[in-house]
């Protein structure tokens, strides 16, 4: 099992909406691609460090897709 993520401190994005937005066109893609994947969310993750020594503590949802393709099984 591998994992992507969608967020707005992370990845990037705009607003939850377009994290949520993007996160369902990848599962959508893999959907028809014939791969089980499942999404989740994780609700108001912290983020407490910018860098080294530097406070963020800003907090966003953090969607995600839960791929089970055997990518890396050993």
């Amino acid at each position: 099992m591998r994992n992507e993520n969608f967020s707005v401190i992370w990845e990037g994005y705009t607003t939850d909406a377009d994290a949520k937005k993007a996160r369902d066109a990848r599962w959508r893609e893999l959907k028809a691609q014939g791969i089980h994947a499942t999404r989740t969310i994780l609700p108001n993750q912290l983020r407490k460090w910018a860098s080294f020594g530097v406070w963020d503590g800003r907090t966003c949802n953090v969607y995600s897709i839960n791929i089970y393709d055997n990518q890396g099984a050993g």
